[in-house]
């Protein structure tokens, strides 16, 4: 296809603009938040481990030391994070001798899963040691969302497609394709802090439904943050539900306030949202879809790369 985004500047953010916005999002991440999203990883932790028959005594010690942290009055975020990754660093490679998910709809111990070493692999940007410690993570995570939601794990992989052919389409290369691909896989990782009842609901969701579902971006943003060496991917994913005309959320920027990938990936998501089954809407066929992304166009995307969506 013809390149007519060569001017398009990407990477532009409008700190001016977006700068008290940003600062915002200081009162979002509160530790409320955080702690809700500590109890609720220590949580699914056990109701993974129970659910997969995951011998608990590989963790015992540090979960038990874990939930004694989070029931304190004062609670110490950070050292509960370290017990989380040295607790999922266990679950990753025991895991991985119990045969992976059992779940014959899905394998998360894949070829294709392993590559994505290569998003990590940045000279002057990383140390094997710590590339080694923050894929166990990310892989941790996606084996405790795979039990959560198999669906959200088929749909960042779909997305992950999509979006390399598209940034290659752009000419993206290096460090900025890198991070967008990143930003698509992690984009939904926030829905591990979202009830399973709600995830897997196949009516109409209710409007108490919608607000917790709506957090999932802030509890993305906070575990990106501890799992990507890669800067600007933890903003890419509290930001995906942003639209172009100010409306989206959590925060209500507006076009280039909005970083590039951001705007990118919100199309992807909602494209393959409307393609696929996910329980309490309509499946669209593709050509519907695509007619959906031009009437919105200008109010909730970006249209300029709506068009360049719709040209590949």
């Amino acid at each position: 296809m013809e390149n007519n985004l060569d001017t398009y500047n990407f990477h532009h953010i409008s700190r001016e603009k977006s700068s008290v916005k940003m600062e915002y999002l200081q009162e979002l991440m509160s530790a409320e938040m955080e702690e809700h999203l500590i109890t609720y990883m220590l949580n699914l932790i056990v109701f993974f481990c129970q659910r997969v028959g995951f011998p608990l005594v590989q963790i015992d010690r540090k979960l038990s030391l874990a939930i004694e942290k989070s029931k304190s009055p004062i609670v110490n975020a950070d050292s509960i994070w370290v017990l989380l990754t040295e607790i999922m660093t266990i679950i990753n490679s025991e895991y991985g001798e119990m045969g992976g998910v059992k779940s014959k709809t899905h394998t998360l111990n894949s070829e294709v899963d392993h590559k994505m070493i290569y998003l990590y692999k940045e000279k002057n940007i990383v140390r094997d040691k710590l590339i080694s410690k923050k894929l166990s993570i990310l892989e941790s995570l996606r084996i405790l969302l795979g039990e959560l939601s198999p669906e959200i794990l088929h749909h960042s992989r779909r997305m992950r497609i999509m979006v390399t052919k598209i940034g290659k389409s752009f000419n993206l290369s290096g460090l900025s394709l890198k991070k967008l691909i990143l930003t698509a896989e992690l984009h939904d990782l926030g829905k591990i802090g979202v009830e399973e009842a709600i995830l897997k609901k196949t009516k109409s969701l209710t409007s108490a439904d919608w607000k917790r579902l709506k957090k999932h971006p802030l509890y993305g943003y906070c575990l990106a943050k501890r799992i990507t060496m890669i800067p600007g991917v933890a903003e890419g994913v509290l930001l995906h539900h942003e639209r172009w005309d100010g409306k989206g959320y959590p925060i209500g920027l507006k076009k280039e306030e909005i970083p590039f990938e951001a705007r990118m990936i919100t199309i992807i998501d909602a494209y393959d949202a409307m393609v696929y089954e996910r329980g309490y809407k309509e499946v669209l066929s593709p050509d519907q879809a695509k007619d959906e992304l031009r009437r919105c166009a200008g109010t909730q995307f970006d249209p300029l790369l709506i068009r360049a969506f719709l040209s590949i």
